[in-house]
């Protein structure tokens, strides 16, 4: 911040320092809205983690889910669900660990578990009601989410089919590994 602020103001000279004290304002607003959604959300996690809540969805996905395409489709909708109220760091350090073995035992190569489990973390941190990504957008472009929200709708749909693809093709996102560092 400090680095842009010398660079706009001293060096560039496009902007004035009461135009400095407005965009510090605004970054300490973007920041202070962050930080009080990724302390929500982790007051969730807490509460997911405390009533067990991950480990009733485990348990869940280990009785009743017998395919691995199976397994993959609960996965998306679970995390794309928990994604529009956690960010993405919260729910890896609650999810994966837990379904690690679960991917292992039902043979689902650990990169393409990876590679799902991003996109759909990333499809719902820009999903309402809470999607942190969705929420730092709209702050910074003065956009109301609901507009943000209507004019995603395609970009949505386009998001989700990409991601069931290659849910379902596994060899689309480990050809490039494989390729590398062999199978």
């Amino acid at each position: 911040m400090f680095y842009a602020l010398v660079l706009g103001v001293l060096l560039y000279k496009e902007m004035k320092f009461k135009d400095a004290a407005k965009a510090l304002a605004d970054t300490a607003m973007t920041a202070c809205t962050c930080l009080m959604i990724f302390a929500s959300a982790n007051v969730f996690a807490w509460f997911v983690t405390n009533e067990k809540i991950s480990d009733n969805i485990a348990n869940f996905i280990l009785n009743y889910v017998s395919t691995p395409t199976m397994f993959l489709l609960v996965f998306m909708i679970a995390v794309l669900i928990l994604g529009m109220f956690l960010d993405g760091a919260t729910l890896m350090i609650i999810l994966v660990p837990l379904l690690l073995p679960v991917v292992k035992e039902m043979g689902i190569d650990p990169v393409h578990f990876g590679i799902i489990y991003l996109l759909t973390s990333a499809i719902g941190n820009i999903t309402p009601p809470v999607g942190l990504v969705m929420y730092t957008v709209c702050d910074i472009t003065k956009v109301k989410i609901i507009d943000f929200a209507r004019e995603c709708l395609p970009y949505y749909m386009v998001l989700i089919i990409n991601l069931l693809i290659l849910a379902l093709i596994p060899g689309i996102v480990i050809f490039l590994p494989n390729l590398f560092f062999g199978t």
